[in-house]
């Protein structure tokens, strides 16, 4: 008996087919398929490319979104472990540095910058570029910006590192705000700020603490103070000045005049900057003395020195007279004197009672007088005469003509060869 033959079926439903129809059926669906498959490959390669850039960009911890192809290069060559490699890389940074775009560049990758080492490159290339720059130049302008910004960020290490270069290039932070200041109109005396550098060179005193030289900044805080709120924070930037004053005997005074607009909080503020003795409240009138805290004269004011062409000086007063009396009343001492000067406004003429060159002018403590003036030491023959004054303001109004030159023009965009 025969062996029964499987039967296979060729329908369709059937799960099992002839190899003949197999390749048919395979070479029908690929004349189907094939536009669409081409299509499809296309379409998948352009996404996977988006993907791997995408990808690329977020690990990568040196990203730089605003950084030009080239600047991204630097910033990580910043981190090669190759010297060489590393110290190229910042020379051609400072080279960037020198041109708006540049910096403006540099600034958006420290505060896009997620590595500490990094950002530590970056704050160095910035200090370079800063210390060889001059002041009243866009570019010393803009890292001061940068570096400000960077001071106050929640970054530890990057507020750490900014703020180190503030202080240490304290100078050139207090320049570039006085440099500003004056442009904002604000009242002061310089307003070229390498006089004072100039002055601090030239004293042979470790106290330097005459107001009434270009050694020492004067700000006048009055009802012409600006309502920009920039003026008040960089204000605030004269700190540098400040602490220098603790250590060298004084390069900054702030006097509070009346009508000016700073608040309670604002004045507290200044205080726990400068100090209690460097903010001075004071009248409209400027009498141009600065009394000799050494000598005691019993009743009066001790002349220590005279403001050059203040009322004082146009008056005939000279350092060493003792101001007995303003108007009639008596004074006691300094306090005296400056609490009755605020009930006078600029123009009045007040009468002084005053006992020329009562003592002799006194050279210590850092306050060089004039070689030529008389030395008179009290001989008990001098005797009291009336002095008419009449009362200027702490300034001359020409704020117009600032000493210090407007910054030159925005610096080109660096321009690549073709």
């Amino acid at each position: 008996m025969k062996p029964a033959v499987p039967v296979i079926s060729a329908s369709p439903k059937s799960t099992f087919v002839s190899d003949k129809s197999q390749r048919s059926r395979a070479q029908v669906f690929r004349q189907c398929v094939r536009p669409w498959t081409a299509t499809t490959r296309s379409t998948a390669a352009v996404l996977l490319g988006i993907l791997s850039t995408l990808s690329a960009q977020a690990q990568s911890p040196t990203s730089t979104d605003s950084a030009t192809p080239d600047t991204a290069a630097l910033l990580e060559r910043l981190s090669d472990p190759g010297f060489g490699l590393r110290q190229r890389a910042v020379q051609d940074l400072l080279e960037q540095a020198r041109t708006t775009t540049g910096l403006q560049t540099l600034g958006a990758a420290l505060e896009n910058q997620a590595n500490p080492e990094a950002a530590r490159r970056i704050i160095e290339v910035l200090e370079l570029a800063w210390r060889d720059s001059d002041f009243r130049e866009p570019q010393a302008q803009e890292i001061s910006e940068i570096l400000e910004r960077a001071a106050v960020s929640r970054r530890w290490y990057l507020a750490e590192a900014a703020r180190d270069i503030l202080d240490r290039l304290w100078q050139r932070r207090v320049e570039i705000a006085i440099a500003e200041l004056t442009r904002l109109k604000v009242p002061m005396e310089p307003r070229d700020p390498t006089l004072l550098w100039k002055a601090s060179e030239s004293a042979g005193s470790m106290f330097r603490g005459d107001p009434t030289t270009d050694q020492h900044l004067k700000i006048y805080i009055d009802e012409t103070w600006p309502t920009d709120p920039r003026a008040f924070q960089l204000l605030q930037r004269l700190e540098g000045l400040a602490a220098w004053s603790r250590i060298g005997g004084g390069l900054v005074s702030l006097y509070k005049i009346d009508g000016n607009p700073l608040s309670v909080e604002q004045t507290a503020l200044l205080k726990g900057i400068f100090g209690d003795l460097r903010i001075q409240e004071r009248g409209r009138v400027c009498l141009g003395v600065l009394q000799d805290g050494l000598i005691d004269g019993g009743v009066g004011v001790p002349i220590g020195r005279v403001e050059k062409d203040s009322s004082a000086d146009r008056a005939g007063l000279r350092s060493g007279d003792l101001i007995q009396a303003l108007n009639g009343q008596e004074l006691r001492d300094f306090d005296d004197l400056v609490k009755l000067l605020r009930q006078f406004k600029v123009g009045d003429t007040i009468t002084m009672t005053v006992i020329p060159q009562l003592f002799a002018p006194r050279r210590n403590f850092g306050v060089p007088f004039p070689p030529d003036e008389p030395q008179n030491p009290d001989d008990g023959t001098r005797t009291p005469r009336e002095v008419k004054v009449t009362l200027r303001g702490w300034y001359e109004p020409d704020s117009d003509n600032p000493d210090v030159p407007n910054p030159a023009p925005p610096l080109e965009p660096e321009r690549r060869a073709e």
